[in-house]
């Protein structure tokens, strides 16, 4: 399925691991990163939702909260709360 143009909420997870590094948000996920940046945090991407800007801006930071909740910080790769 392609989501290009369609706002979507995804995490990336250490393929080895299974941690996540990050909570995010695009308009175009498949072009959002590059297989060399995936490749250079040993990452996949994993879209979750998808809805309108607002919508998933929340689901963000929902979602980075609960993980902070958790985990007592943020996900590595998230510079924010937003």
């Amino acid at each position: 399925m392609g989501y290009k143009g369609v706002n979507c909420g995804y995490r990336l997870v250490d393929k080895k691991t299974g941690k996540i590094l990050k909570y995010g948000e695009s308009i175009s996920p498949e072009t959002r990163y590059t297989q060399t940046e995936l490749d250079s945090y040993n990452a996949k991407m994993e879209i979750l939702v998808s809805g309108s800007k607002a919508e998933i801006h929340q689901w963000q930071h929902d979602q980075i909260n609960a993980y902070k909740n958790k985990y007592g910080q943020r996900p590595p790769l998230n510079k924010s709360d937003w």
